[in-house]
């Protein structure tokens, strides 16, 4: 996710943000669905 937001600091505070708005997920879950949110944002 660094290659999308260029720095490590930011990557995990929307992982920690994703995380807290969807309890019982997994880590992986919330890796994947930030990027995801990411990348809808940029088109």
């Amino acid at each position: 996710m660094d290659r999308y937001t260029y720095n490590r600091a930011t990557s995990e505070r929307l992982v920690r943000q994703v995380a807290a708005s969807n309890p019982g997920k997994t880590g992986a879950w919330c890796a994947e669905k930030a990027l995801w949110d990411l990348e809808r944002d940029r088109r």
